[in-house]
Parts: structure tokens; C-alpha cells; sequence
């Protein structure tokens, strides 16, 4: 069976993507407490200008900060994994739960990665998280994808 040439672009965005994802991930990882650290103060000190600009008291601290981080990248690594296993399989179930396991298994090895970090330690928190942040994104994903098939089959049997 010969792919469609959208189906291969497809597949070697995502695979690309979650590539690229993931190496940030652990390059953030990978960095010193106090590196981290300085790299959320600015974070801080950008978001909480803008909200000061248009009116709105900062509230934004370093902690919120840092979780919100953890669950919006786990949110795009668990979207990107979902849409690549997708362009693998017309499953869309499996591919939501490959996705939300790929994601979960990254988060631990992320978690595992901050113990050779200097200032870092192991959060089972963050690993929950994270894993959270993944399913956010896929059922999402995974929801707009049902949807959209039902639509084309609806159409299809017009």
C-alpha cells in the first residue's frame, strides 16, 4: 500500500517534533539549580512585565512558574507523541494511551536525569505532573481527532 505524501510529511514532522521536545526536556533538566533557577527569574520577570502592563498586579512566583513549565512541556511532548503514533495507526485510543505511556516514561527519566544535576532532586510530584500535562494535551488531541473522523464518515456517507 503506497502512503499518501501528507501521511510521510506528517509522520517526519512529529517524529522530528517529539524528537526536539524531548531533548529540551532534558536540557533543562540537565541544568544546575542555580542556572534553572536564574532562567525562571526571567520567565518571571518577562510574564510578570506584561501583566503589570496591562493593568493586571504580578502574581506570578517561582514555583507556579515552574510547574506550570513542567505541564505545558509535557503537554506538547504528549500532543506531538499522540499525533505521531496517529499517523501510525487509524486507533485513535491506542494512540492516546501509547502517547500518555511514552509521556509518563519520559517523565521519569527526566525526574531520574535531575539526579546527576548539581542542586536537583527526584520529584514524584513533578512526575505526576507531568504525566497529567501529557494527558491534558492528548485527550484534547485525541477528542478533535474522534470528532473529526466522525465528521468525514458523516460526510462520506452522505
Amino acid at each position: 500500500m503506497k502512503l499518501k505524501k501528507s501521511t510521510i510529511i506528517c509522520r517526519v514532522i512529529f517524529t522530528v517534533l517529539v524528537v526536539l521536545v524531548i531533548g529540551f526536556i532534558f536540557s533543562q533538566s540537565l541544568l544546575p539549580a542555580t542556572e534553572s533557577s536564574a532562567e525562571s527569574g526571567r520567565v518571571i520577570k518577562f510574564l510578570n512585565g506584561i501583566l503589570e502592563s496591562i493593568g493586571i498586579p504580578p502574581f506570578i512566583t517561582q514555583h507556579l512558574a515552574r510547574k506550570a513549565a513542567h505541564f505545558i512541556e509535557f503537554g506538547v511532548l504528549g500532543f506531538c507523541l499522540c499525533a505521531m503514533i496517529n499517523s501510525y495507526t487509524a486507533k485513535t485510543v491506542i494512540s492516546g494511551l501509547s502517547a500518555l505511556g511514552g509521556t509518563a516514561l519520559v517523565a521519569v527519566i527526566d525526574e531520574s536525569l535531575q539526579l546527576i544535576s548539581d542542586g536537583r532532586s527526584f520529584q514524584v510530584s513533578d512526575i505526576l505532573l507531568d504525566t497529567l500535562g501529557g494527558f491534558t494535551f492528548i485527550f484534547i488531541l485525541t477528542v478533535v481527532i474522534f470528532i473529526a473522523r466522525k465528521k468525514k464518515e458523516a460526510k462520506n456517507n452522505e
